[in-house]
């Protein structure tokens, strides 16, 4: 088994989220953005009334899988994959937060071909959810990322 590390993870992500061409039409002109910033509380709070679909990863501690055997360690984490939603009308929002998740579901599966060491991400219920009164909505889209990461001292 190949081996990778949490930033090589992100890095993929990041560049394969930039090429997503969005499913839902409300706002398929507007393309992931990375837009890293500041926690607040664990979140990426400063993507709020951002433009629509400009995301931060957040990488919640990894402790050891034990999925795989033989040289380095299999690694779990959750990934919270931050996004902002602005002014999108109340009746369409929910379908195009559903529409998203699959984009980035499909666009992490094909990471398994891509990055060495980086398998199976599941999606997971959980991640907040809160719309401001002015229908910017904060969503944290989630996943349960598994890796092989080397460990063995050299």
């Amino acid at each position: 088994m190949e081996t990778t590390t949490t930033q090589a993870i992100a890095q993929a992500i990041v560049a394969k989220l930039h090429d997503i061409k969005p499913r839902h039409q409300h706002a398929q002109a507007e393309r992931w953005k990375f837009t890293p910033g500041p926690r607040q509380r664990g979140q990426a709070r400063h993507l709020l009334g951002t433009d629509t679909r400009s995301f931060d990863l957040i990488f919640e501690p990894g402790r050891p899988d034990w999925a795989w055997f033989g040289t380095g360690t299999a690694y779990a984490t959750r990934l919270r994959i931050a996004t902002s939603y602005s002014a999108v009308p109340p009746e369409i929002i929910e379908h195009m937060i559903t529409d998203d998740r699959v984009d980035l579901y499909r666009a992490l599966r094909q990471l398994v071909d891509v990055v060495p060491g980086f398998s199976c991400p599941e999606p997971e219920d959980g991640g907040a959810n809160e719309t401001d009164d002015t229908a910017n909505t904060y969503v944290e889209h989630t996943f349960r990322v598994h890796w092989h990461q080397n460990t063995d001292a050299a």
